[in-house]
């Protein structure tokens, strides 16, 4: 009995932590706020966080993200690393030049800014519409503690007009 409550258990958590996009294509903010709520439900205890890097067709459209998700990611539970000491940092080891921030860089980061976590993400095309995914990796074991992906609406107008 024992070890079947153990398979059961190791079988739940393993379909808790699985990528799977949003059933329901939204709104750019809702899949921000969905983004947003899935990471406050991951941490537990106080812990610095910072968002890095999302990775998108449009500057606009990521700084967006970024900024967005950072003020909604803020509560008794988790610090955000302020976005302008984040951009000294990546500007002066120059990695802003090509608007991509490997996982080893961003961790690497993650410790010269002192947190605990970093967010990293990208909002790509898909047939439908977009995809807007992200993860969260731990700076300390390299390991990704969570992995979100969050469908959005071909026709959402904030996206075309931050395009």
């Amino acid at each position: 009995m024992r070890k079947i409550l153990v398979s059961v258990s190791i079988m739940a958590l393993l379909i808790a932590c699985a990528t799977t996009p949003s059933e329901k294509p939204g709104s750019l903010n809702e899949a921000i706020d969905q983004t947003s709520k899935t990471i406050q439900k991951t941490i537990e205890t106080k812990t610095r966080v910072a968002v890095l890097n999302i990775s998108s067709p449009s500057q606009n459209i990521s700084q967006y993200i970024i900024d967005e998700l950072s003020a909604s990611l803020i509560n008794e539970n988790i610090t955000v690393v302020d976005r302008q000491e984040s951009e000294l940092i990546v500007t002066e080891r120059n990695y802003q030049l090509s608007g991509e921030i490997s996982d080893e860089t961003a961790l690497g980061m993650g410790k010269t800014l002192g947190v605990q976590l970093i967010i990293t993400g990208s909002l790509i095309e898909v047939d439908h519409g977009f995809r807007l995914r992200t993860k969260m990796l731990n700076v300390e074991t390299r390991e990704i503690e969570a992995s979100i992906s969050v469908d959005i609406k071909r026709s959402d107008r904030q996206i075309n007009y931050l395009w």
